[in-house]
């Protein structure tokens, strides 16, 4: 019998499982597939209970729970090194920078074989770079270049993240490109659920009218939430007379309400809170709408063709490969607001040309398979577990 390959995966908080906006973080899909597949012992070291874990517990999966915060740095790398001692790990994996730092610590008395792993569903230099006046961005930022220069250290991240490291120094041989994925399978939905949404939440049921969402955490405003307002803005002032309604789906928050109405839109958009499904709230839309600057791993824009709604998008990384311009929706220049509107007008207005793009939907190819996410993953382990 062989002996199979040992993987320790470290949590920082215990909803880095979680989905979260519709997104679910890639670290979860990564523990999932490879809990899936017998050749690898897997264990999780999480500081709380997280019903996704259930998912996981007839499979290959051992659970410990360690909280980072209840101990001093000193005595949570001495508890780490024991653990990792006795259970003999031959990979590390983990999710953040607090937990990346922890783990590189920990290992530091250990030989090389050991390797660490990273996923970064966000990216941090554009942020350190963006608010250099905050000095622990500058801590941060250094300690984690430092983590990476100095560590048989490789991160899984999608493209336009992989540039923002390649530009901060970190070398490419410490990264790899890997495409997010979905299972365009199965479609589940509650349509109770849709049905409310439209009426109870948003204000309309009728089809006559199609719902715009944009998707997205209301902390992301330097990300797109800015463009967003102005484009509602546009629509109010250059087509009022447009069939259309416009929805967030996202936290509420009184930040979000004061926002919106430091903008004169809080009467034009009407929030949907976090805890409807993703997908009911995808599917109750009928366009989906990303004015990001950046974007991580865009679950939700898999999502939309997963139930054949159209987008319209920044012409940003990711997001220009998943949607064919002119196709299955509109690629537009980053925080260009008066060309979102007009496509927006023009697609509401337009059902020849909207039911054109659901047809391509539905007949293109999936490039961004969950399994082809998957197999890339496994791919990237075995190269360094032989």
């Amino acid at each position: 019998m062989i002996e199979k390959k040992r993987i320790l995966h470290i949590l920082q908080n215990k909803n880095s499982l979680s989905f979260q906006i519709g997104q679910e973080y890639i670290f979860f899909l990564l523990v999932y597939a490879m809990a899936e597949r017998n050749d690898y012992e897997i264990t999780i070291i999480t500081p709380g209970y997280n019903p996704l874990l259930e998912k996981l517990k007839n499979h290959n999966v051992i659970i410990y729970y360690f909280d980072f915060f209840k101990w001093n740095i000193y005595k949570t790398i001495k508890r780490l090194q024991e653990f990792i001692e006795i259970k003999k790990f031959d990979l590390v994996h983990c999710h953040d920078f607090f937990s990346n730092f922890i783990a590189a610590l920990a290992l530091s008395n250990f030989p090389k074989k050991i390797i660490l792993l990273g996923s970064r569903y966000s990216a941090l230099f554009p942020q350190f770079l963006e608010f250099r006046q905050h000095f622990l961005k500058h801590i941060k930022a250094f300690l984690e270049k430092k983590i990476i220069d100095e560590n048989d250290f490789s991160f899984c991240i999608t493209k336009n993240i992989l540039s923002d490291y390649l530009n901060a120094g970190i070398h490419p041989k410490k990264m790899t490109y890997i495409k997010p994925g979905i299972d365009y399978k199965s479609i589940q939905f509650n349509e109770e659920e849709v049905k409310k949404i439209r009426k109870r939440v948003i204000g309309i049921y009728t089809k006559e009218i199609k719902i715009v969402c944009l998707i997205g955490r209301f902390e992301r405003l330097k990300n797109g939430f800015d463009i967003f307002a102005k484009i509602v803005q546009t629509m109010k002032i250059e087509h009022s007379d447009a069939p259309v309604k416009f929805a967030i789906y996202g936290e509420q928050s009184e930040a979000l309400q004061n926002y919106l109405y430091m903008h004169s839109i809080n009467d034009d958009v009407a929030v949907i809170e976090n805890y409807y499904s993703p997908n009911d709230v995808i599917n109750a839309a009928d366009i989906i709408l990303m004015t990001y600057r950046y974007c991580d791993f865009p679950m939700q824009l898999l999502k939309s063709q997963k139930f054949i709604k159209p987008a319209i998008v920044s012409d940003i990384p990711v997001l220009n490969e998943i949607v064919k311009d002119n196709c299955t929706g509109f690629v537009l220049p980053v925080a260009d607001y008066i060309s979102f509107a007009e496509k927006i007008n023009l697609l509401v207005n337009d059902n020849e040309l909207y039911n054109k793009f659901c047809e391509n939907l539905k007949n293109q190819s999936q490039d961004y398979t969950l399994e082809k996410m998957l197999n890339k993953y496994m791919h990237y382990y075995k190269k360094y577990l032989k």
